[in-house]
């Protein structure tokens, strides 16, 4: 114990004398008591280890590397780390929302519907793309997802009165959707073809933010899809001959982020209908393309951001590194292991180096001009993690600790909450 305090009091040090400032204000009132998230791998906590063993498949995200920088053992995500979902839910003082199809505790303080793999349109589309794609494409979509909730409903409030009130405390997030159905789609369809079936997917995931309003939801976030022209597995499939092909800004493919922001276009112009005719309640359309272009063009410049959280890891040791104390209420604090602190100091650390300039490549070594091979992808035989996963951009916890910075930002006025407090380094 000794020794994983004076683990913490360097860390904390090293960034304090590393030239950080931080503004420190009193916690607020917690404003939300419970976090329902649907969607696909960049949500999902572990409901896709059912679904890979359920067929017989091998999940990658229930074996090493994934869950190494944080919580040092696989979890289900899709992550080294945390996901987007976890930093937003440390900041506002909940526990890390459990997989739906795995966890045997309480759902009262959220529950996780997402499934790596999980489409926004049922399985059933999808019959035209070729067989050896067909186990992948799971029974998860959103319309599926919609029912887990709903079969959950009596276990959290016993009528629909006092499931409006339940729901009215709660946050929700509807998605991200869409990008399995355009990645599965290119196996047997152009982008073109794909492109016409873009609606399809935007209205039934408008449809799924009104079926959560009407069960009394009063604020929900609706990620759109990131850049998929910058996807490591999209630029070492679908390489274009044409150097035209290419965004000479980004390196990315211009043909597949043009179908990403019609996506997202369409999905905006969605939301503010919704929004018009739900007027009691906050749909907010978060960013998931802009943060990442962002990464992309500037790597080096986003490396002075380290968003910390966990309540706890600076009121429980206020006294002993920094004497800083903050005016917390009980029910903001959330209990931190030691294993959280420590997870917590390690990816901060590794932050503020910044991202790597190679940042299209992944966080592994799986060969080619992208790092990566479908023969040697991440968690499997012949593919290895780099030194220093963190300063990538695809699969690690520090892309997406960026873009959860963005979204809070539209869920509350996140520079006035100490559970993510901006450091920056100079």
């Amino acid at each position: 114990m000794a020794n994983k305090m004076l683990r913490v009091l360097a860390a904390v040090l090293l960034l304090a004398s590393a030239g950080t400032t931080a503004t420190v204000s009193s916690l607020p009132v917690r404003r939300y008591g419970s976090i329902f998230s649907f969607g696909d791998s960049y949500t999902d906590t572990g409901n896709d280890i059912v679904f890979f063993n359920e067929r017989n498949l091998t999940d990658p995200a229930a074996g090493p590397p994934y869950g190494m920088t944080f919580f040092r053992h696989p979890t289900g995500r899709n992550s080294n780390g945390r996901l987007i979902i976890d930093f937003i839910a440390d900041a506002l003082g909940l526990p890390f929302v459990p997989p739906f199809k795995t966890y045997n505790g309480s759902f009262r303080q959220g529950a996780n519907f997402a499934v790596a793999g999980a489409t926004a349109l049922d399985a059933s589309f999808f019959s035209f793309v070729p067989s050896m794609v067909q186990p992948y494409i799971f029974n998860a979509s959103t319309n599926v997802q919609l029912e887990w909730f709903e079969s959950l409903k009596p276990s959290l409030c016993s009528s629909p009165g006092k499931c409006k009130d339940f729901f009215y405390k709660s946050l929700f997030f509807m998605g991200e959707f869409g990008i399995n159905d355009y990645s599965f789609s290119v196996f047997g369809k152009n982008l073109t073809q794909i492109r016409s079936f873009v609606p399809d997917v935007v209205k039934t995931i408008s449809t799924a933010i009104e079926i959560v309003i009407k069960e009394g939801a009063k604020t929900v976030v609706v990620p759109g899809i990131p850049p998929m022209g910058c996807s490591p597995p999209n630029l070492a499939f679908f390489p274009s001959a044409d150097p035209a092909g290419y965004d000479p800004r980004t390196g990315c493919l211009k043909q597949f982020n043009d179908l990403a922001i019609y996506h997202n276009s369409l999905l905006q112009e969605a939301i503010k209908n919704v929004q018009n005719k739900h007027r009691n309640a906050k749909v907010i359309y978060a960013d998931f393309f802009t943060p990442i272009i962002d990464i992309i063009v500037s790597p080096q410049k986003l490396g002075q951001y380290v968003l910390l959280s966990c309540y706890m890891v600076w009121e429980r040791y206020s006294k002993l590194l920094l004497r800083w104390r903050w005016q917390t209420q009980l029910q903001h604090q959330r209990r931190c292991t030691m294993q959280h602190i420590d997870g917590l100091i390690k990816e901060s650390l590794l932050m503020t180096t910044g991202f790597t300039k190679d940042v299209l490549k992944c966080s592994f070594r799986g060969g080619g001009k992208y790092s990566f091979n479908m023969s040697a992808s991440c968690a499997m035989t012949g593919a290895t993690v780099c030194h220093d996963p963190l300063a990538y951009l695809f699969g690690t916890a520090t892309s997406r600790r960026y873009v959860a910075k963005g979204w809070l930002n539209g869920i509350s006025n996140c520079d006035a909450w100490p559970a993510c407090m901006q450091l920056r380094i100079s």
